[in-house]
């Protein structure tokens, strides 16, 4: 009881403090959707990127760490919006067969801070190359005069579409890219949206060989419509005369239950909080159901206190990996379906 009063005043502050900035103008416009429901059309294969990489430092351990770019594979209205770029820690020293880590963050962060703090330490440890990629609207990409994120989900609903397709499309040419040039194992990791585009890739991408969702949604819709976290774009949205029925019929394609899996349910690992007020269980529950229950792991904790179980993310998500690596090694069949607390 605690444990869930503290995690529900923590979401609460958190949410307080993210809408102290907010759209200052209406976003709305008129919808149309998008002009067909077929997955080719929706979602066509990106081109493996001429990626070019900006070392910036050789550590001592063997990683050089910098900064790479790309023409994104689908533009924006926005041309100081368009072109992909990332973080980068690849092990230069030795690794004729290298894990590739793609950690994507969530919507609205200002930096790459937490998603460092969960996870880079440990995946270093282990020897495995890290992509940080920013996802459009955010960081250096964010519009003059906008906050972070402001563009990427707003109350026009087929920007919206453009924005996250964009996103999806720049994180699948980013895959290819790792599995051409680097090879070796490909396994994306989402926090939040991030968490939400990671189970993208398991739909769209071929070439993704494990999913690690963390604090993960699947419905757009449900999110801005009946979580606290959407509560302004959803009055934006009504302003506009929009209905729920009228959004959730636009945004149907984006929603990962949509489409067939790329990735095998076993190396899929689910990772929520049991009490998360931005991300409702509700919709995370969904997902699970829908993809057959694979690996996951509930905390006790909501959003905001994801800062308290990082330790215990970062541990679960490496013992996961291992298992699997050792079970594919010996031809094990894995237990997918396992719930429980840390």
């Amino acid at each position: 009881m605690y444990k869930k009063l503290l995690a529900k005043t923590l979401d609460q502050i958190g949410i307080t403090f993210l809408y102290r900035e907010r759209s200052k103008q209406s976003h709305f416009k008129p919808a149309s959707g998008f002009p067909s429901a077929e997955f080719a059309d929706v979602y066509p294969a990106p081109d493996v990127p001429e990626l070019t990489m900006h070392p910036q430092e050789m550590r001592e351990d063997g990683y050089e760490v910098g900064r790479y770019t790309y023409d994104s594979p689908m533009t924006s209205s926005h041309p100081e919006n368009d072109g992909a770029r990332g973080e980068y820690y690849i092990r230069r020293d030795h690794n004729p067969e290298p894990v590739n880590v793609i950690v994507v963050h969530g919507w609205r962060m200002i930096h790459l801070e937490r998603v460092h703090k969960m996870f880079t330490s440990t995946f270093l440890a282990a020897g495995y190359d890290l992509y940080f990629p920013t996802i459009p609207y955010h960081f250096d990409r964010a519009l003059e005069g906008s906050y972070s994120g402001e563009h990427l989900v707003t109350a026009d609903a087929d920007h919206s579409i453009r924005s996250m397709r964009q996103t999806i499309a720049e994180l699948r040419a980013l895959i290819r890219w790792v599995k051409r040039e680097r090879g070796g194992k490909v396994i994306v990791v989402g926090v939040s949206m991030g968490g939400y585009f990671s189970n993208m890739m398991a739909v769209t991408e071929e070439n993704t060989d494990y999913v690690i969702s963390v604090m993960y949604g699947n419905s757009l819709t449900y999110s801005v419509w009946d979580s606290k976290i959407g509560r302004f774009i959803k009055q934006d949205l009504l302003q506009g005369g929009m209905t729920r029925e009228e959004l959730q019929q636009h945004w149907s394609i984006l929603e990962p239950t949509r489409w067939s899996l790329k990735v095998r349910r076993e190396n899929m690992l689910f990772l929520h909080g049991m009490y998360d007020e931005y991300v409702h269980p509700r919709d995370a529950e969904a997902l699970w159901e829908a993809w057959g229950r694979p690996r996951r792991i509930l905390y006790p904790c909501g959003h905001a206190g994801i800062v308290l179980y990082r330790r215990h993310l970062a541990r679960d998500a490496m013992h996961w990996l291992e298992e699997r690596f050792r079970e594919e090694r010996e031809g094990a069949h894995p237990s997918v379906a396992v719930t429980r607390e840390p």
